[in-house]
């Protein structure tokens, strides 16, 4: 793109980041949906990505060394989240994981990578959106308890694996 002149050689770097989050987070996306569909469990990681991945985005959080570990211990987590989710114990406290994973995006986020550092009145911004994206996640899943019990397990797991990231990367700055 940029021999051809459609983007400036001063921003390569930029785009080329760009790109590599995209096939990043595409590659997670596609892999997730074909281990689902194979399975038989595509409606659950369907399930574990809603629970997840805005809460994710909009929270921060912890980012592996390269894009094979964050793919691994991105599947380790569905994959253990969707295991786990079935259980009756599990099920029955899913509005209690749901408000705990809220109370941690309260405290913690939003994580700022130090490669991408913000402006305090962006951190605020950011912060507003993730209690926003989290409060809207919490309160979808409690009506969910009654009507798809297993479903609101399962996305209150993926919710609590989203917001685990935000101490854990808190820690190892």
């Amino acid at each position: 793109m940029v021999d051809k002149q459609i983007i400036p050689y001063g921003d390569r770097d930029i785009y080329r980041y760009g790109m590599e989050v995209l096939f990043s987070t595409g590659g997670v996306m596609l892999t997730a949906t074909i281990i689902g569909a194979v399975s038989g469990h595509l409606t659950e990681v369907v399930v574990f990505m809603l629970g997840f991945l805005p809460v994710r985005y909009s929270s921060g959080g912890y980012h592996a060394a390269t894009p094979g570990k964050c793919l691994l211990l991105s599947l380790v987590c569905m994959v253990g989240t969707i295991g786990i989710g079935r259980q009756d114990i599990v099920v029955q406290i899913a509005p209690l994981i749901a408000g705990i994973s809220c109370a941690i995006v309260y405290r913690f986020a939003p994580v700022v990578h130090p490669n991408h550092p913000h402006s305090q009145q962006r951190v605020l911004l950011l912060r507003k959106r993730a209690r926003r994206i989290s409060t809207a996640t919490c309160v979808a899943i409690l009506p969910a308890c009654v009507l798809y019990p297993v479903f609101a397990s399962i996305a209150s797991l993926a919710f609590l694996c989203a917001s685990l990231g935000l101490p854990v990367a808190l820690l190892g700055k």
